[in-house]
């Protein structure tokens, strides 16, 4: 359901979550982050998401076994303006039971892979207990794959290479989805 009071003004890619019985818990388009109350979180600024140019900014995947504890994905987009590296896959945590139960960023910008860009996309591991995170790299056909888990993110990632090179790689735009 939308939601008219939110603060959100975005071009592309955001992310929102909700607790099991739909309610907002918080939402960003990858830079900054708000909270049920549509205020924005304490130290929910600064992430390294694009929400003009990167078509998915931000994933929000809850940390597995616990009910509290949440991960925001972010990666830029393709393009970069003359003379500003790529912010490559970043991720911050967001500890809900902070700031009286609307959530507040403990930890930001911490870097898992600078060559990966634009495409972000998480999906739940067969056990139905991990989760997948899944992003694209820079200027190949290649897919890098990290393991969320109770005990945190694998950092070495699961490589995987494209069947399909497409001749417009370099600039990668649209979404990147899975099936189960």
């Amino acid at each position: 359901m939308a939601i008219a009071t939110s603060q959100m003004d975005v071009i592309a890619g955001c992310a929102t979550i909700s607790d099991s019985t739909g309610n907002l818990l918080f939402y960003t388009n990858g830079v900054d982050v708000w909270n049920k109350n549509n205020l924005k979180m304490p130290n929910g600024f600064g992430l390294k998401g694009d929400p003009v140019r990167s078509t998915q900014s931000s994933v929000i995947v809850p940390k597995p076994g616990s009910h509290s504890m949440y991960y925001i994905f972010t990666v830029d987009a393709s393009y970069h303006d003359p003379g500003q590296p790529p912010a490559g896959l970043n991720y911050s945590v967001v500890d809900m039971l902070s700031d009286n139960g609307n959530g507040d960023v403990i930890q930001k910008n911490r870097l898992l892979n600078p060559n990966a860009f634009e495409k972000l996309t998480a999906v739940v591991h067969s056990n139905n207990h991990d989760i997948w995170l899944i992003s694209r790299v820079f200027g190949d056909s290649k897919y890098v794959s990290y393991l969320v888990t109770s005990s945190g993110i694998t950092t070495t990632p699961i490589e995987s290479q494209s069947l399909v090179y497409f001749a417009y790689n370099e600039w990668g735009k649209g979404y990147l989805r899975v099936s189960p």
